[in-house]
């Protein structure tokens, strides 16, 4: 669960998105309420950038070992603002989501660092995200 700072009371969580790799790694995500694990304070980093606090909804992704005993990856893609993950794939070794956000993404080496800005009723930007995986066994 996220946890609320002052409490460490368990906060929400709202899975959108579900896959499994070829070896049974499970990959989930959706949009959080503040505040998954390292997020406060600069613990968590993304592409070596520290995340900023909490501000809105976080589109986060957690990817498990097969037995579910193990949190292989717990991550925010939004740097503020709100967002979700909406679809999740994953296989041979390379992890994909889609996600919105109303605030910016995280971005590195994208085709386009900046999202559109167009009619929207809610003012999101869509967004795809590939990262390296964990290979299987050979």
């Amino acid at each position: 669960l996220a946890r609320l700072p002052d409490t460490n009371k368990g906060n929400t969580l709202r899975p959108r998105a579900i896959a499994a790799d070829e070896v049974g790694r499970v990959y989930v995500g959706g949009v959080a309420a503040c505040c998954i694990a390292d997020r406060q304070g600069g613990g968590l980093q993304l592409n070596g950038q520290p995340l900023p606090d909490y501000a809105g909804e976080d589109a986060w992704v957690l990817v498990t070992s097969p037995d579910f005993q193990q949190d292989l990856l717990w991550m925010v893609w939004n740097r503020g603002g709100k967002g979700e993950v909406r679809g999740l794939a994953a296989a041979s070794g390379t992890a994909a989501l889609a996600g919105r956000a109303k605030g910016p993404f995280h971005t590195h080496q994208a085709l386009q660092e900046v999202g559109h800005s167009g009619a929207n009723a809610d003012n999101s930007n869509g967004y795809a995200s590939v990262w390296p995986g964990w290979r299987p066994a050979p």
